[in-house]
């Protein structure tokens, strides 16, 4: 017998989302424009059946290295890349959208089919949410700064929310990552001055503080590739759940490049 997958409630809308108000982005070719897909999807036919949401807003870029600019795009982390390893259609934005939406509730499907047809007493655990909006910034002259917001629900006892911040270059379409702004071995420096900053942040005086706030407490301090530039600083983003607690939230580190300037290229 086959899964009880009966599709009880199909809400599907797939809009250009044509942005009116298209914008030049500091004169280099480009415009904005946007894919939107919000489905909704029941695991069975029943009244109060587990379903799975997924809306999706995704920006793209049209003209001068468009296709490389949303390349880095869709290899940034917000389509979970698995998904979109082999697929021919990656390049393009627009099908790269779709085939995740497509492959997410696919598997969302197949993963807890059967499970909650053994458990339906726990139906809501079944539940199933990734709700992504994005956004652009230009934050200095020849630098497109790609935002991200992640809503993630797999059951359990709360879902995860992410900011994952993209850098690109306009003249070479590329993502612009830490090795690009610091000179060579600047790692070490920058990370105490990361720590001297959360300290303060969290009104703490050392190290062991914060791991007693289980705070880096495996011992791995790094610098993120998670960041955002603007013309005075540089703002570093450890996501929810990624060094500490999930009631912690996501940690945002803000350093002025006057404070950095030694170490910047």
């Amino acid at each position: 017998m086959k899964y009880l997958l009966t599709i009880a409630l199909t809400a599907l809308l797939v809009c250009s989302c044509s942005n009116k108000n298209k914008f030049d982005i500091y004169k280099s070719g480009l415009e904005i424009d946007s894919i939107c897909v919000d489905s909704t999807i029941a695991l069975t036919s029943e009244a109060h059946s587990p379903k799975c949401d997924v809306s999706l807003h995704v920006i793209y870029v049209k003209g001068k290295n468009d296709k490389k600019i949303n390349h880095e795009i869709i290899n940034s982390g917000i389509l979970m890349s698995d998904y979109l390893i082999g697929n021919p259609q990656q390049a393009d934005m627009n099908a790269a959208v779709h085939a995740f939406a497509a492959q997410y509730i696919a598997d969302y499907k197949k993963e807890y089919g059967d499970l909650y047809r053994d458990d339906r007493q726990n139906a809501a655990s079944y539940n199933c949410s990734y709700i992504l909006k994005t956004s652009v910034e230009i934050p200095s002259e020849g630098v497109l700064t790609y935002i991200s917001k992640l809503y993630m629900y797999a059951g359990g006892e709360h879902g995860i929310n992410q900011t994952l911040v993209k850098n690109i270059d306009l003249k070479t379409g590329s993502t612009i990552n830490l090795k690009d702004l610091f000179v060579d071995g600047y790692n070490a420096t920058l990370k105490d001055i990361i720590i001297e900053h959360m300290l303060k942040n969290f009104n703490l005086d050392s190290i062991d503080e914060l791991k007693k706030k289980h705070i880096f407490a495996n011992d791995y301090i790094y610098v993120p590739e998670n960041f955002m530039i603007d013309d005075d600083a540089i703002t570093f983003i450890y996501c929810e759940d990624e060094i500490a607690p999930h009631d912690v939230g996501e940690i945002r580190i803000k350093i002025d490049k006057s404070e950095i300037g030694k170490l910047l290229k």
